[in-house]
């Protein structure tokens, strides 16, 4: 097989994000069969994988300061949910307001059993 690269390729750097693939062991974690294989196609694929693998061209790498952090360019988080601030003050205040009308029952209770000022 040529080492050299596929035109389309050229200028090119592939990122695979391949941290997750692997079994724990004993002594040593290792790839499985699965996982190489994985690892194999997003290669040879030599393209963008969603959260796995991400082709960068060699302008952005000097414009990080050729930077080759894998976490520089393949984002693995998965995207979190939107909040809805204003609901969630809401929710909040309704549990404040039912906290205060539990606590005022309490202190009520306590200063009828003779603990309270």
């Amino acid at each position: 097989m040529s080492r050299a690269k596929r035109p389309e390729s050229k200028g090119k750097v592939l990122f695979i994000e391949a941290s997750r693939e692997y079994r724990e062991g004993s002594n040593q974690n290792y790839l499985r069969d699965q996982d190489v294989a994985k690892i194999a196609e997003a290669f040879r694929a030599f393209r963008n994988v969603e959260r796995y693998a991400r082709v960068v061209v060699a302008e952005e790498i000097e414009g990080n300061d050729w930077n080759l952090n894998i976490g520089r360019y393949v984002e693995t988080a998965t995207p979190g949910e939107r909040l809805d601030v204003a609901n969630a003050i809401a929710k909040l205040r309704d549990v404040e307001r039912a906290r205060f009308e539990a606590e005022t029952r309490m202190n009520q209770h306590l200063k009828e059993l003779g603990y309270g000022a």
